[in-house]
């Protein structure tokens, strides 16, 4: 458990104008079992692509296959993604255009199933850059909470073991509350443990913007059964 959740915790790294992540030097996630990565709004695959680097970097240590089941709900940009990845020795993918917060656990399941041909037990990891609002527009015509809906479905629907994900620095302001939520839910405590991001940058409608954020990490407590 503790060897994973380092692992996530380092599982970011902010650079120029998006997000890209990095497996950290000192660890090899081929250390344990396999892992079933989730990216739920992958857009054109750049985040994804360092993913796979590092997968790749590391596979020579011990010869276990990973899967990504990466998501979006903008058709050209899966094009691009599916573009960009093939399945190899090392990783099974699956790129669809579909609504993850749509996404049920059957639906997660029998995907995931059907591209490691196997049922043995994995790790499932949620990891990404949720979209902060729901677009354009202002007050009651956006949604806000994006980034918390995302979270709480991957936890409570999706049964994820951890989930790693780069939002807005405000959703710091709403860790209780999602716990106490968390907690509901699943019958468990989870813990979230929050880095900030020196250069929080983004490209957003063709230019490059600056909004302050967090890499929050969220796992069951060892205490939880």
């Amino acid at each position: 458990m503790d060897k994973a959740l380092h692992f996530c915790q380092h599982f970011h790294r902010s650079e120029h104008a998006d997000y890209s992540y990095t497996v950290p030097k000192d660890e090899s996630i081929q250390e344990w079992s396999p892992f079933v990565f989730v990216e739920p709004s992958c857009g054109d695959g750049r985040i994804l692509q360092q993913l796979v680097d590092g997968i790749s970097s590391t596979f020579h240590t011990n010869r276990q296959r990973h899967c990504i089941l990466a998501y979006d709900i903008d058709e050209h940009l899966i094009v691009q993604c599916k573009e960009r990845f093939t399945s190899s020795a090392e990783i099974s993918f699956s790129i669809q255009c579909n609504n993850f917060l749509e996404l049920t656990g059957d639906k997660l399941k029998e995907e995931i199933t059907r591209i490691r041909d196997t049922s043995d037990n994995f790790y499932l990891v949620f990891v990404g850059n949720p979209p902060y609002s729901s677009g354009c527009g202002s007050g009651s015509t956006i949604s806000r909470d994006l980034p918390s809906q995302f979270m709480t479905h991957s936890i409570v629907n999706l049964r994820a073991a951890f989930v790693s994900f780069i939002v807005p620095k405000r959703c710091n302001n709403e860790v209780k509350k999602t716990q106490k939520v968390l907690e509901k839910e699943t019958q468990a405590t989870w813990n979230c443990d929050s880095h900030e991001l020196e250069n929080s940058l983004f490209s957003f409608q063709g230019d490059v913007v600056k909004q302050p954020s967090v890499l929050q990490c969220w796992h069951k407590s060892t205490s939880s059964k």
